[in-house]
């Protein structure tokens, strides 16, 4: 909190400023208060907007943003993640990235199948998603 009088910082037991000797209501202490929690929540909430803007942006960047895909789409995502599984079992996809040449053999081979367990997930993710529309369409009573 700060001296409404001198702006010097004051703490939150003192009665006056150690400065310029103003003494501090309790009103003024009260609405300090407000103000700093006011101050809290709106940086709360921003931090919390800028995560999700994060998280959507990396559901997007590895086609997990499900629930805004339809169907095709997400059949879509699937061949592409089955044709990126392809290529980093045939050993292109560190050999593009330049990477190769930096590790060894046993290395190049265990971060290959990283890579494509991190790429059989995302399939696996959306083909699941798939199923539970099914589901979920299945269980909609008919109307007659």
């Amino acid at each position: 909190m700060h001296c409404p009088k001198c702006g010097s910082i004051i703490n939150n037991d003192s009665e006056s400023c150690k400065f310029c000797k103003t003494i501090i209501s309790e009103t003024y202490r009260q609405e300090e208060e407000k103000k700093e929690q006011e101050k809290n929540n709106a940086m709360q909430e921003a931090g919390t907007l800028k995560s999700k803007i994060i998280d959507s942006r990396l559901f997007q960047k590895y086609g997990l943003d499900i629930e805004n895909y339809s169907n095709s789409q997400i059949k879509e995502k699937n061949a592409e993640n089955i044709r990126n599984v392809g290529h980093e079992l045939a050993g292109s996809g560190w050999i593009k990235s330049g990477l190769a040449l930096s590790f060894k053999p046993y290395e190049r081979q265990s971060l290959g199948y990283l890579s494509v367990l991190m790429e059989q997930n995302w399939i696996l993710i959306r083909q699941n998603e798939l199923i539970i529309r099914l589901l979920e369409k299945d269980k909609k009573p008919e109307i007659k």
